[in-house]
């Protein structure tokens, strides 16, 4: 039940991103996402492609969120940074903006 209306929400905010015309790239892991506005920023200038990159992050750690991933210590460490990075690439891929996935790969 939890997880249909947390989905239903979801896409209710999906769906809202869409109809406005701002920028917004999804930061995805199964059932839950997180949506990004980037309407405010020049992804091609270095202060931007970096704020860009923090946002991402913080999406990717809260669609992550440990509390939402089975507890089995060490492996849930495991998974939790495994569902980051992939919430984080596939958000970056969608993203498509050269600079900012660069930013990411220096790090």
């Amino acid at each position: 039940m939890l997880k249909s209306l947390v989905f239903g929400v979801v896409a209710a905010v999906a769906c809202v991103g869409v109809a406005s015309a701002d920028p917004v790239v999804q930061v995805v892991d199964g059932e839950r996402a997180i949506p990004v506005r980037y309407a405010d920023l020049n992804l091609s200038s270095d202060e931007d492609a970096r704020a860009m990159l923090s946002r991402l992050r913080y999406a990717a750690y809260t669609v992550c969120d440990p509390n939402q991933i089975e507890r089995q210590a060490p492996e849930y460490r495991r998974q939790e940074r495994a569902c980051r990075n992939a919430a984080l690439e596939n958000a970056l891929l969608r993203l498509d903006a050269r600079e900012v996935t660069e930013m990411h790969q220096r790090r």
